[in-house]
């Protein structure tokens, strides 16, 4: 299977992916269950590795000199240096929205572990909002 085939039926499979996390989020939301919540934040992390997997596949068709591939050929050259070829990823809209939606991906994953996010959902059955009144 070519690499940037891969890339592209790995984002199908992040929209997709995408799609089911919102499901079960809302359906976490209004059943109150939280085992549906707990589901779709394992959908996030496995998006974040699907979008990064194809980040990478189309990186690698920079690399490798894959011309074959429209966006590498519009925007990479065969004699530039590396570090320009993996900048090619943001040099058109579709790779910048792909490298800016592997940012977000990553930045979420890092912030939800680092502040604790993950630990912060109520325990099962306890969903009321508590409100304080003077």
């Amino acid at each position: 299977m070519d690499v940037l085939a891969f890339g592209r039926q790995l984002l199908i499979l992040g929209t997709c992916l995408t799609g089911m996390i919102f499901v079960l989020s809302l359906a976490g939301i209004l059943r109150k269950d939280r085992r549906f919540v707990t589901s779709a934040r394992v959908g996030l992390y496995a998006l974040f590795m699907v979008v990064g997997g194809s980040a990478l596949s189309l990186v690698y068709g920079f690399v490798a000199g894959i011309y074959d591939c429209t966006y590498v050929y519009d925007y990479s050259e065969k004699l530039l240096p590396l570090s320009y070829k993996i900048a090619g990823l943001w040099g058109g809209l579709n790779g910048s929205l792909l490298f800016w939606t592997f940012l977000v991906r990553s930045s979420q994953r890092w912030w939800g572990s680092s502040t604790g996010t993950a630990r912060a959902t109520p325990p099962a059955g306890d969903w009321s909002r508590t409100s304080t009144s003077s």
